[in-house]
């Protein structure tokens, strides 16, 4: 099977994909750092991260590579948050640490993509807002609650869009607000 972020450019064979990326290694383009569970965890200079972006937007596939983003730490999020409250739960916190600035992309992204993935950062909130709490996160949470508060519709039998208001109020009470 290949992988291809478009149909202009030839798939990459899924074999080829680690080859690619120790080459990028070996060239110092690409970081492979350990992480503290010792997975390895691989990051882009940030060069490179800003010429890959400008690239992406170029060829006009950034948007659909974004959405993947999104859609990919969303559901990162939503397997944590089922750990939440159990035997799991430090190791789910920990794992939203680490992907954290992942996350808060994805959350920027799903924000900004009105209305179409309003439902998918709607969802993304509901994951986060117990490590928001759990990591005294009050003020982050308080905005990005709000944000998506101020840019939902709420109708009446609408659960999840409701539970936003008790979050963004929950948060508010915390912080004394």
């Amino acid at each position: 099977e290949a992988v291809s972020v478009n149909a202009m450019h030839a798939p990459i064979a899924r074999e080829r994909i680690l080859d690619l990326l120790a080459r990028l290694i070996d060239k110092s383009l690409v970081l492979a750092e350990p992480s503290a569970t010792g997975e390895l965890r691989y990051q882009l200079l940030e060069p490179m991260r800003q010429f890959a972006a400008e690239c992406l937007v170029r060829q006009g596939t950034a948007a659909v590579l974004g959405k993947r983003h999104a859609h990919w730490f969303a559901a990162l999020v939503a397997e944590a948050a089922a750990q939440f409250h159990g035997p799991s739960e430090v190791a789910a916190l920990e794992r939203i640490d680490r992907e954290y600035a992942n996350i808060q992309a994805a959350f920027d992204l799903l924000l900004l993509d009105q209305p179409t993935r309003r439902g998918d950062a709607v969802r993304l909130a509901h994951g986060l807002w117990w490590f928001w709490a759990a990591r005294d996160h009050w003020v982050e949470a308080s905005s990005r609650l709000n944000r998506l508060v101020d840019s939902v519709h709420f109708d009446d039998d609408q659960g999840p869009e409701l539970d936003l208001l008790w979050m963004a109020g929950s948060i508010a009470w915390m912080r004394g607000d």
